[in-house]
């Protein structure tokens, strides 16, 4: 786009036609248009993806102050009603992505972008970090106590990987391609030094090296917008305005939810994580997103199912035999 406040058109015409047509004898394609910040503003404060678009923006050359003229007005425009519009655009949108896309860890050739779990949910969490929060990276999600440490880690790290990831795809397609099908993945898990041994093709590691990271960002995407929606469109108790400890077993009640005491929990308590979910099951008390970090950390540092004593097997079997009502606690658990 270029962005101008040139009053004459025939000289924004000209300089348009110096700039897109070299591009376009290239044989590139690209997106192009002309406008003003009226025009910018008028045009996304009707339609969600040119507004998202905007906010992505990124200067190429020239003007910086007009730039980031056009941002602030745009910010405006965003948190106008508390953000509650634009909060709703996107969650209205990446429900609609899930359904025509699917779930990435689940398919066998999935679209490493637009599904569930692929790139496009770690750009929908961009925006609301910067159209409701001000901050554009996900450290700055971490100061604003909406994700921890631990789960910064972990989705830069699968960023990164689907990135990689795609990148390989556009080369190998020699086009745009966002979907990762068969014949691309042996060629990738060759490249990324995935080999067969032990009865276990390097397909089958490297897909599972895959679906570990957008498993990772589903779970921290889903904690992080259950914590938007509270924060902005649900009226609830402030942040930790009542805590209370549960004797001897390593689980906090807070604010009516559920949590690990403490990332050291699950060393003091072997069976805190199971019991967690077990008494939300059981008790009707959803667990606490916000500290789910704390979860996915204590559980890092824990024994692993073939390690659990009579107590946790116990509790885990009460979990099955809770049915329909366990489903949600049960695929948090998978991710986890």
């Amino acid at each position: 786009m270029i962005l101008h406040r040139i009053k004459d058109r025939k000289l924004v015409a000209q300089i348009t036609e110096k700039i897109f047509y070299p591009l376009w004898d290239l044989g590139l394609e690209i997106g192009h248009s002309t406008r003003t910040i009226k025009d910018c503003l008028q045009i996304s404060s009707t339609n969600f993806e040119i507004q998202t678009s905007l906010l992505d923006s990124r200067l190429v050359e020239g003007d910086i102050y007009l730039l980031q003229s056009l941002q602030n007005d745009l910010l405006m425009q965003v948190r106008s009603r508390g953000g509650k519009r634009f909060l709703k655009n996107i969650i209205d949108e990446n429900e609609r992505r899930y359904q025509q896309y699917g779930q990435v860890s689940y398919l066998l050739e999935p679209d490493l972008k637009e599904g569930e779990g692929g790139l496009r949910d770690m750009q929908a969490i961009l925006w609301a970090a910067k159209g409701l929060l001000g901050c554009s990276s996900i450290r700055g999600l971490v100061a604003h106590n909406y994700i921890s440490n631990f789960d910064a880690d972990a989705l830069e790290q699968s960023h990164e990987f689907l990135l990689l990831i795609r990148n390989f795809l556009h080369y190998l397609a020699g086009r745009k391609n966002d979907r990762l099908l068969f014949e691309y993945q042996l060629e990738i898990s060759k490249t990324l030094g995935f080999k067969d041994e032990n009865g276990i093709s390097g397909i089958e590691k490297f897909m599972r090296v895959f679906y570990s990271h957008t498993s990772t960002t589903d779970l921290i995407s889903r904690v992080f917008w259950e914590q938007v929606k509270e924060d902005f469109l649900q009226k609830t108790a402030k942040r930790g305005s009542h805590c209370t400890k549960t004797p001897n077993d390593g689980i906090m009640v807070s604010d009516g939810k559920l949590s690990l005491s403490s990332p050291s929990a699950t060393l003091e308590y072997p069976s805190a994580e199971i019991k967690l979910f077990r008494r939300s099951i059981e008790e009707n008390l959803p667990i606490d997103y916000r500290r789910i970090g704390l979860l996915r950390e204590g559980i890092s540092k824990s024994n692993s199912p073939a390690n659990w004593n009579q107590s946790m097997r116990e509790d885990f079997f009460r979990i099955l035999a809770a049915g329909h009502s366990a489903l949600s606690s049960l695929e948090i658990m998978s991710y986890l």
